[in-house]
């Protein structure tokens, strides 16, 4: 077994713990994401979708014209924003737009359910994965 020193054991340490928080909010976001209903063509295709935003320490409630019917790059944008925290951040997923409280709360045919509810009552198995596969790498 090869050894490590000390200094090389805490690196390794803040490195997985580092990692911890833009793997559990990225997939809760993918999740979120995936699940916010889609109008299929109009003024408002692929709007909200793109309108989930992360932001570090506080939400972000930017609202623009942006489109994203597949929801990739807004989940990517959310990872990039999430790598940028570490362990003990606060990180905020967000939609500003007008209507996603409707949505959330059973106003769409697309989904009903919820997607941030649904979401929520997966993070801590999804927490504990992400802890059981950044563990792996420290060893």
């Amino acid at each position: 077994m090869a050894q490590i020193t000390i200094e090389q054991a805490k690196a390794r340490i803040t490195r997985a713990s580092n990692a911890l928080p833009d793997v559990v909010f990225g997939e809760l976001a993918k999740r979120v994401v995936e699940r916010t209903p889609v109008a299929q063509e109009g003024a408002l295709a692929g709007r909200t979708r793109a309108h989930w935003r992360a932001g570090i320490g506080g939400p972000d409630n930017a609202i623009n014209e942006e489109t994203d019917m597949g929801g990739s790059t807004t989940v990517s944008r959310a990872v990039g924003v999430a790598k940028r925290a570490v362990l003990g951040t606060r990180l905020f997923l967000t939609n500003a737009l007008p209507w996603i409280g409707k949505l959330e709360h059973g106003n769409a045919t697309q989904d009903p359910h919820g997607m941030v509810k649904l979401t929520r009552a997966e993070y801590r198995p999804i927490a504990e994965a992400a802890a059981r596969k950044i563990k792996q790498t420290v060893r």
